[in-house]
């Protein structure tokens, strides 16, 4: 054998020893947190039926997590017997996750997880301080939501608009925003999307989706946010077509009504026409009439 090949061997059994020692340093770790007795620290995490206590030991807590650190530092908890943590806003499924992470250093089949599940994952680790793990959960959840985007958009948009360490989630995001505007208003939940987000996307003119479609998207998120969403319109009184309206005024101005047919106005837009002020309604019909699509009787 070549001094070669005898440095490679070596330094592929050094890797293999490595990692098997790193395997049962978690092991073990990962049993001490199943099988311990002298926990020192309970943490309880969620709220109501979503509710679960956690026992942890603060010293490994104190190494592993720069949030931990501080708060078991603070005057609150120093010469306790035990410390007791609340936690109501991860829930303990998260919890679980990221509490094994701690003293096992792995996270448990995190890319089996739904979309939605991982972004929590992701929200929690930035709380606790654990930034070392922020851009692998990046990718798993860009990895898992390839052929689900439209599920979960508007929450992904939220999310990524509060967290400043989410930087490959906001690139994704600003890149659908710019590049493909169309695939939000067919995200399933739609309603959600913030009304600035929306005004920047309906004054838009490179939106490759017909005219109708949008304002179908217009009148179904200012129905939701007037309460009106699950009332049917023959039980509307002059309160609720009122409400619709003041809903629907910022949008007017940029909705491009000319591009709309006789039959989707008569059939999508005439029924709310007690939502509109008389002159704006008149220019909808004028926008339409430009391009004969409707009779001046309608």
């Amino acid at each position: 054998m070549t001094s070669e090949k005898q440095a490679l061997l070596k330094k592929n059994l050094s890797i293999i020893s490595k990692k098997s020692f790193f395997f049962d340093l978690s092991k073990h770790y990962l049993e001490l947190l199943e099988n311990s007795n002298n926990f020192d620290v309970l943490i309880k995490i969620g709220h109501e039926d979503n509710y679960k206590e956690f026992y942890a030991h603060s010293f490994i807590l104190n190494q592993r997590s720069n949030y931990f650190k501080k708060l078991l530092s603070s005057t609150n908890f120093i010469k306790k017997k035990q410390i007791i943590i609340e936690k109501k806003n991860i829930s303990p499924k998260v919890f679980n996750i990221i509490l094994r992470y701690i003293y096992g250093g792995i996270l448990d089949n995190i890319d089996s997880q739904e979309p939605k599940f991982i972004l929590d994952v992701l929200i929690a680790a930035d709380e606790l301080n654990f930034f070392e793990i922020i851009d692998y959960l990046q990718d798993i959840f860009l990895k898992q939501t390839q052929n689900s985007i439209l599920r979960y958009f508007t929450h992904f948009y939220d999310v990524t608009s509060q967290y400043s360490n989410f930087t490959k989630l906001r690139k994704y995001v600003k890149n659908i925003v710019t590049e493909l505007p169309h695939i939000i208003f067919r995200a399933d939940d739609f309603i959600g999307l913030d009304k600035e987000t929306l005004l920047y996307l309906v004054k838009r003119v490179d939106i490759v989706i017909d005219e109708i479609e949008i304002w179908d998207c217009i009148l179904k998120w200012c129905m939701a946010k007037s309460n009106l969403k699950n009332k049917d319109i023959k039980d509307w009184n002059i309160d609720d077509f009122y409400c619709l309206g003041k809903s629907l005024e910022p949008f007017l101005p940029h909705i491009k009504f000319k591009y709309i047919t006789k039959q989707d106005y008569s059939i999508k837009i005439k029924p709310f026409k007690q939502s509109f002020d008389q002159n704006v309604y008149k220019k909808i019909k004028e926008a339409i009439n430009l391009n004969e699509y409707i009779d001046n009787n309608i």
